[in-house]
């Protein structure tokens, strides 16, 4: 017997096509049409009342046994069932479980991106394919996506604490940029030209600046140092009060070992100043340091300026000649 849609050879017994599918239509068998005709009891041919009191029918002749390995009527072979959903929701899955292990991978090299975007996208093939055929597959996808997102929200926030660590190592002189002699350093609240090679550590925004000619500050022969600050006063003689007793506790508390020579109200810059100077014969190094009255439009008007040299001679005379304020 062939299929009626393929034409391929059906299975004797088979309920669809081994091939496509197709439900094979059996033909009806009916019993043989009783004839109108039936003879009356008596009749030559025909069993009477007589033969057969009790009008029983006669016992049906056994049926010969199946022979092995052929299927009987109501037996249908495996390859012959259709099952036309068995594939749905496959390919959704294994994109899911796809995704996610490259959403993971890219968390794991500190990419976030990758890692929220393929966590997200394997998480919606998921839930796509979560009731369809494929559904063990479907949960294991999302699993797998979101471990991905959870590592991309890690690495987010990895890359987020680096770069502020980063800024604050800057800021506070732990990183270190080359000038050359003739570059200009730039802030928001000054600039002035680097009439040597010097190191140079400021961070992008900041009025802060840290300047030394050697691997580190404390190494350093020839440093300067610039601190901005936001105060309330405007008045030149309370500032004159304050700075002095500002820049005798630095001296006192960070410089041990150094006598102050020379302190007095002065001038940088065109701005008032209280200047003091230091040193410190038994280790041959002379400091001098200045608090500037200045007010710039970033909101700064306390400005403290230190210049330390190896040597008995210091100024802040070349620093000034190339500050400008903004």
């Amino acid at each position: 017997m062939n299929c009626q849609k393929c034409h391929e050879i059906v299975e004797p017994g088979a309920a669809f096509c081994g091939n496509c599918g197709y439900p094979v239509q059996t033909p009806l068998v009916t019993s043989d049409p009783v004839p109108t005709n039936a003879a009356q009891p008596g009749q030559v041919g025909q069993p009477n009342e007589a033969a057969n009191p009790n009008n029983q029918l006669p016992a049906p002749a056994p049926s010969a046994p199946a022979a092995v390995g052929v299927p009987g009527p109501s037996t249908v072979p495996n390859y012959a069932l259709a099952t036309p959903n068995q594939h749905v929701g496959e390919t959704p899955a294994l994109l899911a479980v796809i995704f996610g292990v490259i959403g993971i991978a890219g968390a794991g090299f500190l990419i976030p991106v990758i890692g929220l975007v393929f966590g997200i996208a394997g998480l919606c093939m998921g839930t796509v394919s979560r009731r369809k055929a494929r559904r063990k597959l479907a949960i294991v996808g999302l699993i797998i996506a979101s471990l991905a997102i959870v590592a991309g929200l890690a690495a987010l926030v990895w890359n987020l604490e680096h770069d502020k660590s980063s800024n604050q190592n800057t800021q506070t002189g732990q990183n270190n940029t080359s000038s050359k002699a003739t570059s200009k350093l730039a802030t928001p609240c000054y600039s002035f030209n680097l009439v040597d090679t010097y190191n140079v550590s400021n961070s992008s925004g900041s009025c802060d600046t840290t300047v030394f000619n050697g691997q580190s500050f404390s190494t350093s022969t020839n440093v300067y140092k610039v601190v901005a600050t936001k105060s309330g006063t405007t008045d030149p003689g309370t500032f004159t009060a304050l700075a002095k007793q500002a820049i005798d506790a630095d001296v006192h508390d960070n410089l041990p070992g150094f006598t102050v020579t020379t302190q007095g109200p002065s001038s940088f810059a065109g701005s008032l100043s209280y200047t003091v100077y230091a040193s410190n014969k038994s280790q041959n190094t002379a400091v001098v340091e200045t608090g500037v009255l200045h007010q710039t439009v970033n909101g700064y008007n306390v400005f403290d300026v230190l210049h330390a040299i190896n040597g008995s001679s210091i100024n802040l005379q070349t620093l000034e000649a190339q500050w400008q304020w903004k």
